[in-house]
This record gives structure tokens, sequence and C-alpha cells, in this order.
């Protein structure tokens, strides 16, 4: 993408260095300049020019304005900041546009996108990773704790292994929401499949469409109503994928998939490199070999030799008493779950604690999954 220049003109020095390491925080690539109006009015000249077809920047991309204005005062690349919720409003046809300056962070960057992508129309520079590596967490039935499992993988390659991680849910109803804060205006997977397919000249700016949690995890923001993902034929699924490695900006996508057998989910389990497929004693055996005997029928016997299978809610006893699977390839794991005792609530928000046995189980789950499989990596 591109490396966008911004201005932060405010008199108000705590809110304007508040205001650029909350920008810095969502998107490390835009370069920032906090000044005063004075220092602004005295040097407008370098910071832009006027004539015939509108307000361009010589130096910034975009000039944030903290203060009183007038409607001829703003304009073009010139985004007012104002205290008032009701004024601030986005007159596309005017090129005239102003944010509500305690907006957060993310809605605040999101929009400044959207306005730069109007103005200049540019879009996201396709730079891609030599390796994108795609792992798909599944389960045969719902509550077996796949998106617990498949958030805590993402949280160890971010935290530990410095991995810039996609998190991309398939459930009918996302539960991203109950571990990743989104403000609300943070647009979502819908919107930015509006975008991808209606656009033919390039992909829309992820930052647009995306939030993080503490550890750096990426993921798009919940839809309200039922997840889009889940309706993409197969030629539009590879499409959607395509434009997140094309991206660069992850080194991981982990696509949570759960029990979903659409088509779109179908084609996700096909093309991964590795399939860790979540079971508890509740979802019970038959229902995981009919499981199972769909996958090979839609995606072929080849999909057993990427499965590692993660057995939620067992004990040790259980464990060392299970006798080993035979017939199939699937690689068993130990992966020690327990909701009541390793999930916490902070801010209001469901974390999962990596510390402990929980933390162990996860680094060997997460050490199994990046092995490499000897095929062809994503990218």
């Amino acid at each position: 993408m591109d490396n966008i220049s911004i201005a932060i003109v405010t008199d108000d020095k705590m809110y304007g260095k508040a205001l650029g390491v909350a920008i810095l925080n969502i998107c490390g690539t835009v370069f920032l300049k906090i000044c005063s109006w004075e220092e602004f009015l005295q040097e407008r000249n370098r910071f832009y020019e006027k004539d015939s077809s509108g307000v361009f920047s010589n130096r910034f991309d975009i000039i944030l304005w903290d203060g009183e204005a007038d409607d001829e005062s703003y304009g073009g690349k010139i985004i007012l900041l104002t205290a008032d919720p009701v004024r601030a409003v986005r007159n596309y046809q005017e090129k005239k546009f102003s944010l509500y300056k305690y907006t957060s962070a993310q809605t605040m960057v999101s929009a400044i996108f959207d306005i730069y992508s109007f103005l200049t129309g540019r879009r996201a520079v396709n730079i891609r990773k030599n390796k994108v590596r795609m792992i798909t967490f599944a389960s045969c039935a719902g509550g077996t704790g796949c998106t617990a499992v498949a958030m805590s993988v993402g949280q160890e390659l971010c935290r530990f292994q410095g991995k810039r991680v996609l998190y991309v849910s398939f459930e009918e109803i996302e539960s991203t929401g109950v571990y990743i804060s989104s403000p609300a205006g943070v647009k979502g997977a819908g919107v930015y499949l509006y975008h991808l397919f209606r656009n033919k000249k390039g992909n829309p700016f992820m930052e647009s469409y995306t939030v993080h949690d503490d550890f750096g995890i990426e993921a798009f923001a919940p839809t309200a109503g039922r997840n889009p993902l889940r309706n993409l034929d197969q030629n539009e699924f590879c499409i959607f994928i395509a434009s997140l490695i094309d991206c660069g900006r992850y080194d991981v996508i982990i696509t949570d998939v759960g029990n979903c057998l659409s088509e779109a989910g179908i084609t996700c389990l096909d093309m991964t490199e590795k399939v860790c497929l979540v079971s508890s004693r509740e979802a019970g055996e038959t229902r995981e070999i009919q499981y199972l005997q769909h996958l090979i029928c839609c995606c072929g016997e080849g999909i057993m030799d990427k499965i590692i299978k993660a057995e939620n809610k067992v004990t040790d006893r259980e464990y060392r008493q299970k006798q080993p699977q035979t017939g199939n390839n699937m690689i068993e794991t130990e992966v020690k779950i327990s909701r009541f005792k390793e999930m916490s609530q902070s801010g209001g928000l469901s974390r999962v604690i990596l510390e402990d046995r929980f933390g162990d189980d996860i680094k060997i789950l997460t050490e199994k999954i990046m092995e490499p499989s000897g095929e062809v990596v994503v990218g």
C-alpha cells in the first residue's frame, strides 16, 4: 500500500500527540507531522496549494484540521476534526469531509483511508510475500472450542514467533467480537467483498476493514447479521483469498470454518495447507467419522494427509488409555482446554490465557501446525 503522509494541525498538543500515537498503533506505515495552527498558516505554501481543480497537498496527502472552520476554509485533502458529532459528515459530491475528533482510532483510520482512496483514486499496492501460509481450523460440531484454539494459535504465532496473522471467521454468526474489540463504525467483510468485486483496479485498503487484539492478530470487524463469507462460491472464494495474499501484510492466514460445509467452507478445506480438526467427547465419534467421510468425498483422500487432530477437554488418564487410531494419517495432539479455568474476562472481552498448561499445549499444537508439509505453500 502507499505510505500516506498526514499532517495534524492543532493547538492542543496533548490531543495531537494522542491522536498521532493512536493512528500509528493502527497503521505503522503512515508519515505523521503535528503542528499548531500558527505554524501551519506561516508555512501553508509548503503544506498545500490551490488550483482550478481544488486543494492539493504538496507535502501531505491528508491534513487533519482541529479547529474552527467555516464552509470555505476546508475541503479536498483538508479534513475538519469536529467536537460536534452532528457535524461529522462526508460530502463526496463537494469533496468536503469532517470527522468526529473523539471517535475511536480504528474508525478514524478507516475514514482517512476511504477519503484518501476517493480523492486520489489509488488503491492498495500489492507486494506479495514469498510465502503466505494458510491454516484452517474445523470441527464436526459446534461447541468444541474451535474458535478458542484458532485464536490461541494465532496469539502464539504473533506473540512468540513475530508473525503477522489474519484471522478469518466463517461462522454463521461471528464470535470475533468476543476476542477482539470492534469499535462502532469499522466496516467488516461484507463491505470489503462489495468493494473487492466492484473495483477492478486493485484491492481495498485492509486498514479500513480490520481490527486487532493486544497481540497483533488482525480480523475483519464482525458483520451485523449472517456472515457473508459463507455464501461465496468457489470462484469468489479464490478471488477473496487471493486479495488477502496479495495485500502483502500477512505471514499466516488462519481460517476458522468450524462445522461449515458450504461451497466456501469446502473450497477452503481443499486449498489450505493444514487442517486442525478440533474435536471433543461431546461431538461423538460417529459424527466425526461421517464428517471425515464427507470431506474425503468432496476433497479426495489427500485431505487426510494434512489433518492435525486436536482433542479438547480430556484428562491425562483418559488420554493415556486412549488407543491410537488406525486407518488414517491424522496426527493426534493432546490439547486441554477448560473454558471456565482458562478464560478470563477483561474489559468485557473473553481472553485466552496462554500461560500454564494451556499455553504449553497450544505451543505444541502450533509447532505441529507450522511444520513444513512438503506441499506448495499458498502464495
